[in-house]
């Protein structure tokens, strides 16, 4: 069985504390580890210029109580080089089955000079 080790992104909006009223997504990068259970993938044909992909993959790691705790908020998946979204988690205690989808689109973390930038994709 294929062996993962990768970044999971957990996106969770909070209120800027200076700015009351203001909501920001709040990104947090973990890494994990675990195995990679299947591996398929396809392209949506669409009415678009070009066609998405889709991954039919499930990938079984193994939580920590972090995990645990914020998995309402996991967002994507760092797989292959690419940001997957997460369509499905299926807990296996101790390990959880995550099944991804298509690209992510949403927020992500750009550092330049120092400077943490969070911008939409």
């Amino acid at each position: 069985m294929p062996k993962f080790h990768g970044v999971i992104g957990f996106v969770r909006t909070v209120e800027e504390p200076e700015n009351s009223g203001v909501w920001v997504p709040l990104i947090e990068e973990r890494e994990y580890a675990g195995n990679i259970n299947n591996f398929y993938h396809k392209w949506d044909a669409t009415n678009n210029v070009n066609d998405n992909i889709n991954i039919s993959s499930q990938i079984s790691i193994i939580a920590d109580p972090y995990f645990y705790e914020n998995i309402g908020y996991v967002r994507y998946v760092v797989f292959m080089g690419q940001k997957w979204k997460v369509s499905n988690i299926e807990p296996a205690f101790p390990r959880l089955i995550i099944d991804l989808g298509g690209l992510y689109n949403g927020w992500e973390i750009k550092t330049t000079s120092g400077i943490v930038w969070i911008n939409r994709i």
